[in-house]
């Protein structure tokens, strides 16, 4: 078999970052002797750890070639200080509440990145469908809509008429296309934000692409 790969220099981290849209931080309660800093917005507690060392060796690559993982504290370093950013989400099909089900986490997220716009994708067609009680739910949480003309490119070669999920996941093209923004992150609407991610945003406004695989 061929030999392991060598073991990656250590991860430099820099200190937690402070949160500066609350007047104070807060520690999660989850274990008395061992606190987790942070702050909370809404009753929704983001934590203010950096980012972990990875958990395992040899698990990022250029190439052929084992390398150090990304250090998102240190690439934050050469972004804005004052950026302006945007959370974005996308939606196929009629407008329901079960597209902004973790938007209190995501208000959390967004007020903690200099206040970052949280934004909804989502067909004319479809939002012209949206009901009155959807569109209150949109204006509690200020969700600013963003109408496409099209979830799947329209000379796309490949283009089923049923089953596929073409429509909702090209739909999210569009957030290369949105101006105005220092940095953009495209999220599913079930995930919930645990962490401050601030330092991903001022890295990716330094001019990298992050992604996760899957």
């Amino acid at each position: 078999p061929p030999p392991p790969p060598p073991p990656l220099p250590p991860v430099q981290q820099s200190a937690p970052p402070s949160l500066p849209w609350l007047s104070r931080t807060a520690e999660s309660d989850d274990d008395a002797e061992h606190k987790t800093p942070g702050a909370t917005w809404e009753g929704h507690f983001l934590h203010s750890l950096p980012a972990a060392k990875p958990g395992c060796n040899g698990c990022c690559n250029l190439g052929d070639n084992v390398v150090a993982c990304l250090d998102v504290e240190k690439c934050a370093n050469d972004g804005p200080e004052k950026g302006k950013y945007a959370l974005v989400l996308s939606h196929y099909g009629v407008p329901n509440e079960g597209m902004l089900m973790s938007i209190k986490s995501m208000s959390a997220a967004a007020a903690a990145a200099n206040g970052a716009d949280k934004i909804i994708i989502m067909m004319a067609s479809d939002a012209a469908r949206m009901s009155t009680k959807v569109k209150k739910l949109m204006a509690k949480w200020n969700v600013k809509l963003h109408e496409v003309p099209w979830d799947v490119p329209p000379d796309s070669k490949h283009y089923p008429k049923t089953d596929w999920c073409g429509h909702q996941d090209l739909i999210r093209v569009h957030v290369l296309g949105l101006e105005g923004y220092d940095a953009v992150a495209y999220y599913d609407a079930d995930c919930e934000f645990q962490g401050d991610i601030l330092p991903m945003l001022k890295c990716a406004a330094a001019g990298k692409f992050l992604s996760t695989n899957g």
